[in-house]
């Protein structure tokens, strides 16, 4: 009842102990012992509002039988859905609330540093999780249905919380714009490639079970070697998750692949490696032990009951649209859709130009170029710093704006509302050879800022890398 409020809660009360007073009156029609029902408890639970009213069995005079085949008359009464639970005693259960439907979409806006956010309850609450926390995770969803959006998703949250990553990308499809980021240690793309990524995940491993075992704090897990790391002025690990797409396909064909990886899961979490296994579906035989070593599984719609089953989610086959999830710890989640440009955004880090500007304001230029036709506005590039979390002030904005004038890099344009945009210069240096500007307009001046009149239509597409 922790996230519901105080109000809420009394007016819930209100309720259990109104509905609690309809139990009794009926059973006494019944000519059953009404005064078994004395307590009752609210319990909130994926977005549902239950009550539970526990029959005292120490006090009951006859059978058991009636008050089991009484539910149909006890909750037509009381005109609420009832089931009853068994499990310790015997209690009437009474869904007081059902859950609110969830949104069709829910965008990523913003990443909370040393959690992994993963979508929104159906009680509207944004379910995160501290990477500490999330343990090892199975992902299934069929094409189209999300799978691939979320597993993107992990990885831009991790890159952007300074995590390495171990990439196997069987399709080629998943992550390519990530080949040269320097948070991504490898990508594979066949069979023989995810060995070597596992085996080079297991490398990893070795060299931090060697740096644990000379820490004078003997740390079990990677935030306490951290800890002691920072306080002696030694350098922090950073935290390594291995995402292995289409992962049944390849360990169905590896069995060497299969027990790599169950023996990575296996021990992995204490030195702050993390598996992510990703899959249309899963079969028994991959999954083998695996599976008891996840510690959060993530459903999209799945293509049987048999792969619902296999991965311990029972209604995944029944699910009926894109980014609605089972998960076995946080109930129905609508997962928070990613746009796949933020991925490529990041992936830019990677690349270099030949004009003399940093890795950030190079992002900049190239997303301005793409989103804003080359408009350099203050507001649209502090929402911008916000998003990546650089840390700009309003006032280092406002320098580097001026800075950039100076430099002949951006120019105000007299013929759109005299607002700055980018010039030549830039757009020839991050173009480079291809730029279709360059070839139609020769002319173009370096200080001059490009106008639409200037374009052709295909340049912008260009810019994007």
């Amino acid at each position: 009842m922790n996230t519901i409020t105080t109000a809420r809660q009394q007016q819930l009360s209100q309720q259990a102990l109104t509905t609690g007073l309809q139990l009794r009156d009926m059973l006494e029609r019944l000519n059953l012992q009404a005064d078994l029902i004395r307590r009752a408890y609210v319990i909130s639970c994926h977005g549902m509002i239950v009550v539970f009213y526990p029959l005292e069995l120490s006090r009951l005079t006859g059978k058991l039988t009636p008050y089991q085949r009484s539910l149909h008359q006890l909750s037509t009464y009381i005109r609420k859905p009832m089931a009853i639970s068994n499990s310790t005693g015997f209690r009437y259960a009474v869904l007081m609330e059902k859950p609110k439907q969830l949104p069709a979409k829910v965008d990523l806006k913003r990443v909370r540093t040393g959690k992994l956010q993963l979508g929104v309850s159906p009680s509207r609450q944004t379910i995160s999780v501290l990477w500490e926390k999330t343990g090892h995770i199975l992902v299934a969803g069929m094409t189209g249905y999300g799978k691939t959006n979320f597993i993107r998703s992990i990885a831009y949250q991790a890159l952007r919380d300074e995590s390495h990553l171990l990439l196997g990308d069987l399709s080629k499809t998943a992550f390519p714009m990530l080949k040269h980021h320097p948070g991504v240690l490898a990508v594979a793309d066949n069979q023989a490639e995810y060995l070597e990524l596992v085996t080079k995940a297991h490398q990893i491993i070795g060299e931090r079970e060697l740096l644990y075992s000379n820490s004078p704090n003997y740390p079990e897990n990677l935030e306490e070697y951290n800890s002691w790391a920072i306080q002696s002025h030694q350098e922090p690990l950073p935290r390594v998750l291995v995402i292995l797409d289409e992962y049944n396909s390849v360990a169905t064909a590896s069995s060497d692949l299969k027990v790599s990886v169950e023996n990575l899961a296996n021990q992995g979490r204490k030195f702050g490696l993390t598996v992510i296994l990703a899959a249309q579906d899963f079969s028994k035989e991959v999954l083998g032990n695996v599976r008891d070593q996840m510690g959060l599984t993530v459903a999209f719609k799945v293509n049987n009951i048999h792969t619902a089953r296999n991965i311990g989610l029972g209604k995944a086959n029944t699910l009926s649209r894109p980014g609605l999830a089972l998960t076995n710890r946080y109930g129905p989640l609508q997962v928070f859709f990613m746009d796949k440009q933020k991925l490529i955004d990041i992936g830019l880090q990677g690349k270099t130009t030949s004009l003399p500007i940093n890795q950030q304001e190079q992002q900049l230029f190239e997303r301005a170029l793409r989103e804003e036709d080359g408009k350099m506005a203050y507001t649209q590039i502090m929402e911008w710093v916000g998003e990546w979390g650089w840390g700009w002030s309003n006032h280092n904005i406002r320098d580097r704006l001026k800075l950039w004038e100076q430099k002949g890099w951006i120019a105000k344009d007299p013929d759109r509302s005299n607002a700055r945009y980018i010039t030549g210069t830039v757009m020839q240096k991050l173009d480079k050879p291809t730029n279709a500007t360059n070839a139609t307009n020769p002319q173009q001046t370096a200080d001059k800022p490009l106008t639409n009149r200037d374009k052709p239509p295909s340049s912008i597409k260009h810019t994007v890398l």
